[in-house]
């Protein structure tokens, strides 16, 4: 408030004597046009006395007629109606001067009232690398409020999921709900995140609201593969093993993430287990795999951080069509590459006849699962043999 006063009054000021200045200006400019047409018009009365068309005594008259005028126009006058019209005069300056600072305030109160000025000061703390989370955090909540866009609720949603506070997610998500975009597959994602903060806020347990919106996103977006996944949790949860299987299986035919679709096949193999589901009832999605079993030589030479790129490729093909990605323990007992391992969606073991093994070394923080150093190769093999495939890995 103390900056706002300041600034006021270095508005006012600064115009104020903009405003002097100006006047004073048109004073001095007047009475030098007095004084330069008082000259000139006595020269003219001396050139035509001299000329001989006026007397002396005229000319004297003339100029005594000048002075006067010259007097009454540079003396401020005293009568009523000479008052009146100088002030008539000094009303247009003055409004002038006030419509300039109603204008400058104005213009700076709006500024500051349409929040242009904190997303200058963010864009320049962004460009300096100065921001810090919570000034990240108070800029998208601000931004949201002000505009109130479901884009800017989902942005302010993901950053308090990023905090892990899922109970502020919520709100954001529901407040981006209630004026939702209109293309459906910008509702699905937001609901989809929604879904996941209310799963995550109950400390993973299933209530009506999730199953709510589970059941919005699925009215949408029937192969949601992580509404799927939740609707699955929401089946396991009720005792209903069957339908838990059945839907964790669509999850998976649809899902793209490797973690997310390993997180699901435990699902699935802890629901048979409890629930006695057997092949016959729900076949399972793996129909082709190879074994494979691992010995490695010079293991102290591996980093803390180095990890196995396990993947089978077509022949003459970069691509790998299925892929696994473990730690040195994992490859001490034995390993199934299936059909269900596919880095991306397109062909899996179950389209292949022949292919060519493929080990890799890596770092765990590597995020491209194709990349790494490659220490082992095993060409030729067939899919979907009973048999136990060695490779054995030099450092």
């Amino acid at each position: 408030m103390l900056s706002w006063i300041l600034m006021g009054a270095i508005l006012v000021l600064s115009l104020t004597y903009v405003a002097y200045y100006v006047k004073r200006t048109m004073l001095e400019d007047t009475e030098s046009d007095l004084a330069n047409f008082s000259k000139v018009r006595a020269a003219e009365i001396d050139d035509e006395c001299q000329s001989g068309r006026i007397s002396d005594a005229e000319a004297s008259v003339l100029k005594a007629d000048l002075a006067t005028e010259i007097n009454l126009a540079s003396e401020p006058s005293k009568t009523i109606r000479d008052n009146f019209t100088q002030n008539a005069g000094r009303l247009p300056s003055q409004m002038f001067a006030l419509i300039l600072v109603m204008a400058t305030l104005g213009s700076v109160a709006l500024y500051q009232h349409l929040g242009f000025s904190k997303e200058v000061i963010f864009t320049e703390k962004m460009r300096s690398g100065n921001i810090t989370q919570e000034g990240m955090s108070e800029f998208l909540l601000f931004r949201a409020e002000k505009n109130q866009r479901p884009q800017d609720w989902f942005f302010v949603a993901q950053d308090k999921v990023s905090q892990q506070d899922y109970l502020g997610a919520q709100f954001a998500f529901e407040q981006a709900m209630n004026n939702p975009p209109e293309d459906p597959n910008d509702v699905v994602v937001i609901l989809t995140e929604y879904a996941q903060s209310i799963f995550f806020a109950n400390q993973r347990k299933v209530d009506p609201k999730l199953e709510s919106v589970i059941a919005q996103i699925l009215a949408i977006d029937a192969n949601n593969s992580t509404a799927l996944g939740l609707q699955g949790i929401i089946e396991f949860d009720r005792g209903a093993y069957k339908e838990a299987v059945l839907v964790w299986q669509q999850a998976i035919k649809f899902g793209a993430s490797i973690a997310e679709r390993e997180g699901l096949l435990q699902g699935i193999q802890q629901a048979r287990e409890i629930g006695g589901i057997t092949q016959e009832q729900v076949p399972s999605l793996i129909s082709h795999k190879i074994k494979l079993s691992f010995s490695i030589e010079n293991p102290d030479k591996l980093a803390s951080d180095a990890v196995f790129l396990v993947y089978a490729k077509l022949p003459l093909r970069p691509m790998p069509i299925a892929i696994k990605r473990l730690g040195h323990e994992a490859l001490l007992s034995q390993v199934e590459l299936t059909n269900l391992d596919n880095l991306m969606p397109g062909m899996t073991l179950a389209e292949a006849q022949k292919v060519d093994l493929v080990v890799k070394l890596a770092s765990s923080s590597d995020q491209d699962l194709t990349k790494g150093l490659e220490i082992a190769k095993l060409k030729d093999v067939l899919v979907n043999q009973n048999k136990v495939f060695h490779i054995s890995i030099e450092l």
